[in-house]
This record gives structure tokens, sequence and C-alpha cells, in this order.
């Protein structure tokens, strides 16, 4: 069984990206409750089905499957709640750690978030000098709820 343990923030600076290479994503929802979320994402030029269980002292369960780009892409044009959510990701090194960097456009231009899933919830890490506040159990901030209440009509 899949889990995930991450930490999230949102980010003060970007010149740390100037010469890194980033990877499109448009994701979207297909549900969002209290119990679950299901989400469809293409990633590159590949499409994913992932299952996410709410956080339970940190930890949530997760289940991603690759499914075909043509599949995803029809769900985000015609199944999805409201609309996808467009960002490109860098996976950006720091102190023995990989930080997944994402930089929103569309209706969530100017939001920048950076995340790191660790092994454990006692993983201890070092903040890289770009990170900001951290936003981990801000739900205004999961990308679940700014599909529905995107970041530009804050």
């Amino acid at each position: 069984m899949a889990y995930e343990i991450e930490r999230k923030f949102l980010i003060k600076d970007l010149t740390f990206l100037t010469n890194e290479k980033g990877t499109k994503i448009a994701q979207g929802y297909l549900s969002v409750t209290p119990e679950r979320t299901v989400r469809v994402r293409i990633y590159g030029d590949k499409g994913y089905l992932c299952i996410k269980t709410p956080a339970q002292q940190g930890i949530r369960h997760e289940f991603e499957y690759e499914i075909p780009v043509r599949d995803a892409q029809f769900m985000l044009q015609n199944v999805v709640i409201n609309y996808p959510i467009e960002k490109e990701r860098y996976c950006i090194p720091y102190d023995g750690w990989i930080w997944e960097v994402d930089i929103f456009s569309g209706k969530n231009q100017g939001l920048c978030t950076a995340e790191i899933e660790l092994r454990s919830t006692d993983s201890v890490f070092t903040l890289p000098p770009w990170v900001d506040r951290e936003i981990t159990q801000e739900t205004a901030y999961f990308n679940s709820q700014l599909c529905i209440h995107p970041y530009s009509l804050w």
C-alpha cells in the first residue's frame, strides 16, 4: 500500500530556477470529498489517475496509476470539476532531499509552492533559502481546492 508524507511551503524568491528545466502538468479532480480525492493528471507526455485518502497524523494513502494519455486528455476536457489546474514542476535537489517546486499558471497564476516528500513523520530537513512559510495544513492551498477557489480570485 502506497503512502505519502509531505510538507508544503510558499516560495519567496524564484531566482534559483533561472537555469532549471520544468515539466508541464495539467490536472483536474473527478472527486473532492472529505473521504478521498480522485485526480487525473497529464505529467509531461504521460497520463495518471490518482486516489488519495485524507491525512492521518501527517500520512495519507496514495494510489497512482498510469493511464492512456488520450483518456487523461478526455477527462481533463470533459469530466473534471470546474477546470484543470495548470503548472510547471521543477525537481530541485537541496541538502539530500528533492523539492518539487510548482509554478502555477492559468487561474492560479502567481502561486508558487514547494513540497518535500519525507521518509517518515520525524524526518529532519533544512529549508532552502528560497522557501517562505509553511502551508501544509492550509486547505486553501490544496490543489483539490484550487480547482474550486482559484488563487487569482483570493
